[in-house]
C-alpha cells in the first residue's frame, strides 16, 4: 500500500512554510564587525556625521530618552548583522554617551532614561518592604506559637497528627 503511494514524502513537513533557509537572515551569518573596537569605530563613524547628529537632536528635543535610541541603535545594527548582540551590549554604555555628546553639543536638555528606572525600583522596594513590615505584624498577631506557648507540656506531647492517607495511583509517590 505503501508502495503505491511514491508521492507521500513530497509533501512539506507542517509548519515548513514559516521557516527561512538556514542563513537567509543577515544575523544568522558571520557579523562584519566582530570586536568591541571595530563596532565603536563604526558607530562613531555613523553617529558624529552632520546628517545623523541633526536627526538624533531633534529626536532629543523631541523628547526621545537616550537609553530608548541607543536600544533601538543596538537592535537595528544586531539585526542588519553588523555585529553580534554580546559586543552590542558592551557597546551600548559608549553608544549612549555618543549621544549625549550630541544632545550637549546641540545644548538640548535631554533625559537619558536612567533616573525613572532607578526611582521606579526604589520605590518597589519601598513599598515592598513596608508590606513585609506589615505581614510580620500580622503573622505576630494571629501567630499559631502563641497558643502553643500558653499549652501546657502534657498537652503539647499528646495532640499527635492524624495518620495521612497514602496516596495512590499510577503516579503517586511511594
Amino acid at each position: 500500500m505503501i508502495e503505491d503511494q511514491p508521492y507521500l514524502f513530497e509533501n512539506p513537513v507542517a509548519g515548513e512554510s514559516l521557516t527561512g533557509e538556514l542563513g537567509a537572515k543577515p544575523y544568522e551569518n558571520p557579523p562584519e564587525l566582530a570586536s568591541v573596537e571595530q563596532a565603536l569605530e563604526y558607530y562613531s563613524a555613523v553617529l558624529l556625521n552632520e546628517k545623523s547628529m541633526g536627526q538624533i537632536a531633534s529626536r532629543l528635543e523631541a523628547g526621545r530618552k537616550v537609553t530608548h535610541m541607543a536600544e533601538m541603535i543596538i537592535t537595528s545594527t544586531v539585526a542588519s548583522g553588523k555585529h553580534t548582540l554580546d559586543v552590542g551590549v558592551l557597546v551600548l554604555p559608549v553608544v549612549m554617551e555618543i549621544l549625549g555628546l550630541i544632545g550637549d553639543m546641540y545644548k538640548i536638555d535631554y533625559d537619558m532614561g536612567t533616573d525613572e528606572d532607578q526611582e521606579n525600583a526604589e520605590d518597589h522596594l519601598i513599598t515592598s518592604a513596608s508590606n513585609a513590615i506589615g505581614k510580620e505584624d500580622e503573622i505576630e498577631e494571629n501567630s499559631l506559637f502563641n497558643d502553643i506557648e500558653d499549652m501546657p507540656e502534657e498537652e503539647m506531647l499528646m495532640e499527635e497528627e492524624p495518620p495521612m492517607e497514602q496516596p495512590s495511583g499510577l503516579m503517586a509517590r511511594r
